[in-house]
């Protein structure tokens, strides 16, 4: 699918506010209300929007931060993983 400028607009609207609406995000992109509209249901049919999420703050939340790791193991035997999954589900 091909997007125009106009789609490119509504995308970056929408998500830093995915909650806006439609009055609001075609002043945003300089249509009425219903081509926008009909533009946001092409982009969501057509796959371009596939879902809207809610962005939690973690602090509000009492964690502290968020780390993605990566890790090997020597041994890839059943019992090896298996001891490996209890340490670390024993760590607080």
């Amino acid at each position: 699918m091909k997007l125009d400028i106009i789609d490119l607009k509504i995308l970056k609207a929408l998500q830093e506010n995915s909650k806006i609406t439609n009055i609001e995000l075609s002043k945003m992109v300089g249509l009425s209300a219903a081509p926008t509209l009909g533009r946001v249901q092409k982009l969501e049919k057509t796959g371009v929007i596939s879902s809207y999420h809610a962005k939690v703050d973690d602090t509000k939340l009492g964690l502290g931060f968020s780390a993605l790791i990566q890790l090997s193991l020597i041994r890839q035997k059943s019992t090896a993983v298996g001891n490996f999954i209890d340490q670390i589900s024993s760590i607080d």
